[in-house]
């Protein structure tokens, strides 16, 4: 037995390669739906420097940016209620 046939990999190099493309094909399809928007809990590509970065929001600014949607749809359901209550019937 030879180290190919150690590490269950193709002897011809283009057989070994198109092996390798199709692994990373895949594995990139999953990457890209895992990554659907609003789906990936403060995970996000973003560009940096010109490349491509992922980007992973710490918690804490994960809670306050939360808190302060909270906040302001309270606000913006107190103007409805107020803008509706004060119409003329």
């Amino acid at each position: 037995m030879d180290r190919y046939d150690a590490i269950r990999r193709p002897r011809h190099p283009q057989a070994f390669i198109e092996v390798v493309q199709k692994r990373l094909r895949e594995a990139l399809t999953r990457f890209d739906t895992a990554l659907e928007p609003g789906t990936t809990g403060g995970v996000d590509i973003v560009r940096k420097h010109g490349e491509p970065w992922i980007k992973v929001s710490p918690p804490g600014r994960q809670e306050v940016a939360l808190h302060l949607l909270q906040s302001a749809l309270v606000h913006v359901n107190t103007l409805l209620r107020q803008d509706i209550l004060s119409e003329e019937k």
